[in-house]
């Protein structure tokens, strides 16, 4: 079955319904999103207001990293508000005094931003990087009060993703993501 859907400015052509309500229904900051999927026997699908996708398009893929791990984060803990000391089982207080909760990392409104950096070598366990930047990694914002991409703040979504659950984050991704929607 091949359907043309408006979304905004944008078209989405599929083959793989599911996957493409799962990221467009009811989800508006992926409504601008540009996805593009591919697999024996299917046509590719995407959402996109500027070219025609086919097999060999290619694509800048930043931040899908973010919709998997939110998916997987919404599964594993409802509503989000666990809060992250909860999950790690050590103290994560921002200096306001305020402890962010999942949902508040998967918004991007925990107070935490990228300033302090968020590449964490291989190598260092995420709470001893986390330990040694310190405050460095907290703007002035209290957690819920302000909008504030964080990259890190989806590092440590994945990290209680991965502590709560007792599995690695590829096979949480593979449980309620790939899996359901048919992409291995």
């Amino acid at each position: 079955r091949r359907r043309k859907h408006s979304v905004g400015r944008s078209v989405l052509i599929t083959d793989l319904d599911d996957l493409a309500r799962s990221l467009t229904t009811g989800a508006a900051p992926f409504a601008f999103c540009g996805v593009a999927v591919s697999r024996a026997g299917q046509r590719s699908f995407a959402i996109s207001s500027h070219r025609d996708v086919t097999r060999g398009t290619f694509w800048r893929a930043a931040s899908i990293s973010k919709i998997v791990v939110g998916r997987v984060a919404q599964e594993l803990f409802g509503d989000g508000q666990t809060t992250v000391e909860e999950v790690l089982g050590q103290p994560f207080v921002s200096p306001t005094g305020q402890r962010p909760t999942l949902a508040h990392l998967a918004s991007h409104q925990s107070g935490i931003w990228d300033n302090g950096g968020y590449l964490v070598p291989p190598d260092v366990r995420l709470s001893d990087w986390l330990d040694q930047a310190g405050a460095a990694i907290w703007s002035d914002a209290r957690p819920g009060q302000q909008l504030i991409y964080s990259n890190l703040g989806y590092l440590i979504l994945a990290a209680c993703c991965e502590r709560a659950s007792g599995q690695p984050l590829s096979d949480l991704a593979n449980t309620y993501v790939f899996e359901p929607h048919r992409l291995i």
